[in-house]
């Protein structure tokens, strides 16, 4: 209790200090509303983002001018349209390093990877791994163990160069088709559906390569798949920007926030008073 009655602070007279509370009061006011409204309106957009996704890759009731591309789509199961799918081998933490071939590690997917990706982040010494399994551009990675039911098998395409290893618990899927379409085609609710049915929640949920060969998806011809992609490729950055750029925006807030409340309350320079009093519009 002896260094709590030692601690010094200003005590300005009273008026001062009601004005120093009416001033951070309004800067809490301005933080708070930034910190609870732009939360909401990431939610908003990637709502907005999943609700187009989910109607362009629907063509079961498209109707209208899509009439006829709706009789060019094929429904198929993943089994028909893969030229090949096998699961990788493992490479545990301690194999991954700096340098050497790059990898990808299955929980990589849930937490580095969105729809699609170009460069791995991880790499290994391809000497080390006893049984090797790659995957190169253009295959679509599946991870098959996970902690959620809802989130079991999500999956991204590979649009790199470079020849890479896929490690234990992912499945790799080779094909004919546009990559990055494929890639949407697998992150709708329907398709998430169908790859968490039949899961029960537990501390580990597992998918394997049958249940991924019997998901169905809608599959347009060549040209059609690259025009959709290119146009969720375009939404997907808007809501990209929105998630990345937002959080950064409440941060310099609270900085500055920060910054003009402990120069109010230093009480080294009577100049903070009349910057806050401008930033707020006083």
């Amino acid at each position: 209790m002896n260094k709590f009655y030692n601690f010094e602070i200003p005590v300005p007279p009273l008026e001062t200090q009601k004005r120093i509370v009416s001033i951070l009061d309004k800067f809490e006011m301005l933080a708070n509303s930034l910190s609870d409204g732009l939360p909401a309106e990431i939610e908003a957009r990637k709502k907005q983002y999943e609700y187009y996704r989910d109607k362009l890759l629907d063509f079961k009731d498209v109707g209208g001018g899509y009439y006829l591309l709706e009789k060019l789509v094929q429904w198929l199961p993943l089994g028909e349209i893969a030229t090949e799918m096998y699961r990788g081998a493992g490479i545990k933490r301690d194999e991954v390093t700096e340098e050497g071939i790059p990898c990808v590690r299955y929980g990589e997917i849930y937490t580095t990877y969105d729809i699609w990706f170009d460069d791995c982040v991880s790499h290994t010494d391809e000497d080390t791994i006893p049984s090797k399994k790659y995957f190169e551009r253009g295959d679509i990675l599946f991870a098959i163990t996970g902690e959620s039911v809802e989130e079991i098998a999500k999956s991204c395409a590979y649009v790199g160069n470079e020849k890479c290893l896929a490690g234990g618990d992912i499945v790799v899927m080779k094909h004919r088709q546009n990559p990055k379409y494929l890639a949407y085609a697998l992150s709708t609710t329907d398709a998430q559906r169908q790859k968490s049915k039949g899961k029960i929640k537990s501390k580990v949920v597992h998918a394997s390569v049958p249940s991924i060969s019997s998901i169905v998806i809608p599959l347009p011809p060549l040209a059609i798949q690259g025009w959709i992609a290119e146009i969720l490729d375009k939404f997907h950055s808007l809501a990209t920007d929105i998630s990345e750029g937002i959080p950064a925006e409440i941060e310099a807030r609270k900085k500055q926030y920060e910054y003009y409340r402990d120069k109010l309350l230093s009480f080294d320079d009577i100049r903070s008073f009349r910057q806050a009093d401008k930033f707020l519009g006083f």
